[in-house]
This record gives C-alpha cells, sequence and structure tokens, in this order.
C-alpha cells in the first residue's frame, strides 16, 4: 500500500503534521510513503517579505508533486 501525502506549508506548520503523519504510516506493515508538495507560487521576494523564506528552503527535499 502506497499513502499519497500532498501538502502546501508556507512556513512549515503543515509540513510538520506531513511529516508526523507519515511517520505513522511508517509504523504499519507493507505501508510506503509517498510525501509530495503542492508548487509553490509566490515569487521568492513575496516569501522573503513575509518571512517563509527559511521554512522554504527545510522544504527542498520533498519532490514537488506534477500532473503525472
Amino acid at each position: 500500500m502506497i499513502v499519497k501525502i500532498v501538502y502546501y506549508s508556507m512556513y512549515g506548520h503543515i509540513h510538520t503534521m506531513a511529516q508526523a503523519m507519515a511517520e505513522g504510516v511508517a509504523q504499519i506493515q507493507g505501508a510506503r510513503v509517498d510525501m509530495r508538495r503542492v508548487p509553490e507560487t509566490l515569487s521568492e521576494d513575496v516569501l522573503e517579505k513575509m518571512g517563509a523564506t527559511q521554512a522554504q528552503e527545510k522544504m527542498k527535499q520533498v519532490q514537488v508533486c506534477t500532473v503525472d
């Protein structure tokens, strides 16, 4: 069983929740987690002004989802 966790997180709060969900799924025998984040639509300038740049950097390891 593959559990897909798709989320958007600007400041990292939802990212933390998604990681907790992934940890829970990982405890189920035979289950596999596939985490994806929704593409960011705001520019780097806007993210910096909103104070979200640092949180965005922490999430870069999670692959961005695509239509495919």
